[in-house]
């Protein structure tokens, strides 16, 4: 809640319609900023708008990606097969250097209350 609040506090709505865009926080951002929100026209707005683009996105790759000349096809094919799969190991990655460097910090603050 915490980081919601953050969100909304910085960036306002445009963050929920950002977060229709990334991966793993898709269904969860707008969930939680619904809850939080007190505005509830403008974050219907924003929640439809952003689904409304977001779908019109995929539904434009999924007709278009037919169309395009085999190779590309083909390595367009696989470069989304492939998007998750970067995804996750960004996220495994990125959390693994977060609590890398949260439990190095916690070893110097230790070390210097000494």
């Amino acid at each position: 809640m915490k980081m919601v609040d953050n969100l909304l506090g910085r960036h306002g709505l445009i963050a929920l319609f950002m977060a229709r865009f990334a991966p793993g926080v898709r269904c969860l951002v707008p969930m939680v900023m619904g809850i939080r929100l007190h505005e509830v026209q403008r974050f219907h707005y924003f929640a439809w708008f952003s689904a409304s683009l977001w779908i019109a996105l995929l539904a434009g790759v999924g007709f278009l990606l037919p169309s395009l000349p085999e190779p590309i096809s083909r390595f367009a094919t696989m470069v989304l097969m492939a998007a998750p799969v970067a995804t996750l190991c960004a996220a495994i990655f990125t959390f693994a250097t977060w609590r890398l460097r949260r439990l190095i910090g916690d070893k110097k603050r230790r070390l210097n209350k000494l």
